[in-house]
Formats: C-alpha cells, sequence, structure tokens
C-alpha cells in the first residue's frame, strides 16, 4: 500500500498573503532564444540553496516530537556538501520550536554555524489563525531576497552581487510551495521514511546543483532542463552526468559566455560521455 501523505492543506486567507503566481517579469527570463539552450558559464557559480526538511531531508512521524525522525539516505552527507559548496538557507513550515531541534539533530555545530539562515512558519506572514491551521505555506523567494542578513551573504554583494532567480534552488517536496517562482525548484519525490529509498534520490541533486552551477541562470536552465530523478538502486549510478564538484569560492568577474549550445541535462543509467569541462574535479556522488 503506497503511504499516506501529508494531511489536505486549506488556502491562506488574503490576508496572509493569498496564492501567489509568478510575475510576467520573472517568467520572461526563464526562457531561452529557440532552438537554442540556456548560457553555460564558463566558471561554476555561487548558489543560494534553499533546502526544506520535512518530506525533503527527514520523515517526522509525530510533529509534536521534533527530535524523533528518520533521515533520508545521505541526506547528512548532502547537507554537508551543500554547506560547505554553497549558500544554504534551511526553510520549513514548521514552527521554529520544532524546526530549531531538528536541524540541532541533522546538522553539527560547525555546519549549523555556517547555515545563512534558518526559516520557519513564522517567516511566512500567516494571521495568527492561518498560523495555527494547517494552511497552504507559499516559500516566495523575493522574501528571501529582500532580507538584509540574507542579502549581505552574497559573497559578492559589495561589488553588486545579488541573489536573485539566476542564482537561487529551491529543494522541496512540493511544486505547490514553489509557485511564485516555479522554476527555481528542485521538485522531489515526498520522503515517507523508507531508509532503504530506491532511487538514492539525494545524490542525484547533488550532480544537478553542480550542472545548475555551470550556467547563467538558474531559472531559465531548470526550465529548459528540469531535474527528473531516476529509480536507481545503486548510489553508485547517482546520474548519468559525473558534473564537478567545485570548492567554495567567491565568483570571478562576469565573463563572456561561450557560444556552444548547452545539451539538455539528460541523466541515464549508461553513463554517458561528457564534455571535458563536466569532469570531476575533487570528486563525485558514486564515492558515497
Amino acid at each position: 500500500m503506497a503511504p499516506i501523505s501529508k494531511e489536505a492543506r486549506v488556502q491562506p486567507s488574503k490576508a496572509s498573503g493569498g496564492i501567489p503566481n509568478p510575475t510576467s517579469e520573472y517568467l520572461e527570463k526563464t526562457y531561452t532564444k529557440p532552438n537554442q539552450g540556456p548560457t553555460p558559464s564558463l566558471l561554476a557559480r555561487h548558489l543560494l540553496v534553499v533546502i526544506d526538511l520535512n518530506g525533503t531531508l527527514l520523515y517526522r512521524p509525530n510533529r509534536k516530537n521534533p527530535t524523533k525522525f528518520t533521515a533520508r539516505p545521505h541526506a547528512e552527507k548532502f547537507l554537508q556538501y551543500c554547506v560547505d559548496t554553497f549558500s544554504v538557507i534551511i526553510w520549513s513550515s514548521a514552527k521554529s520550536q520544532n524546526v530549531i531541534p531538528m536541524c540541532q539533530t541533522i546538522l553539527t555545530p560547525k555546519l549549523r554555524q555556517k547555515v545563512i539562515a534558518i526559516w520557519g512558519r513564522e517567516t511566512f506572514g500567516l494571521t495568527g489563525q492561518d498560523y495555527n491551521m494547517r494552511v497552504q505555506c507559499y516559500k516566495r523567494l523575493t522574501k528571501l531576497w529582500g532580507d538584509p542578513k540574507i542579502a549581505a551573504s552574497h559573497p559578492d554583494t559589495q561589488n553588486g552581487g545579488r541573489w536573485d532567480q539566476t542564482n537561487t534552488v529551491l529543494i522541496d517536496d512540493s511544486s505547490e510551495k514553489a509557485r511564485s517562482e516555479p522554476y527555481n525548484l528542485i521538485e522531489i519525490p515526498e520522503f515517507f521514511g523508507d531508509d532503504k529509498e530506491v532511487g538514492d534520490v539525494l545524490p542525484q541533486v547533488h550532480d544537478y546543483l553542480n550542472f545548475l552551477s555551470m550556467h547563467e541562470n538558474v531559472s531559465a536552465t531548470i526550465r529548459h532542463s528540469p531535474f527528473v530523478p531516476l529509480p536507481k538502486a545503486n548510489p553508485h549510478e547517482a546520474t548519468g552526468l559525473n558534473l564537478p564538484i567545485h570548492p567554495p569560492r567567491v565568483p570571478g568577474p562576469a565573463r563572456v559566455p561561450s557560444p556552444v549550445v548547452e545539451p539538455v541535462y539528460k541523466p541515464s543509467h549508461s553513463g554517458d560521455t561528457i564534455p571535458s569541462k563536466y569532469q570531476p574535479m575533487l570528486g563525485n556522488s558514486d564515492k558515497w
């Protein structure tokens, strides 16, 4: 029998922001030219990676007990990689009183110090009534981009660098939560606590993040080549692409992109031959 998903949620009131839709300006930036893929980057780019907790990294069977949960296979290693390589925010619709204990359990103290922000239910702008109901929460990335602390975390902020749809990724098991910026989402299957999960999803996300970092515009790349997890049981076959794992670094100056048309992201079981610029630099997820 298939696992029972999360309880049905009601829509938030207008006072809580209502139901968002992507703006025309946002959508305009997600398009690519006909017969041309998204623009590749000559250097791996620094990303803002926004990660959900319950259903994405872990399964919490009892909402009243935040410290009792099952971590998704490879969750700790995936988190360590993301925090060491990119700028990371944990954003959950659970109350902060539950989010903090979960983060204290799944993240080491050293990694927690490097996380840019840990946001809970209090950050969604809900009315008091909606806050205490099972309403649908929407993760408006503009709220992150406009937050002074998060804005200041961009590694090139002194030279005008800022977080936006070109360099931000939301990892979540719900596409509805990403309604306002749908092409910044890596949607993964909801996790129900199976420690022998078929597919080894997080190693595949790891490789796809590296694929995104090699492009100038995350939202255009996701729209053109969305993430599609493969039902693999072997973690040594995370994807067909062994994409580069790059060390933390401050982005270099803007460069003229190569005119080469970028291939569509197509993971496969056979381990496709890939361009030399995608060969792993420090290893890849098949070491997990």
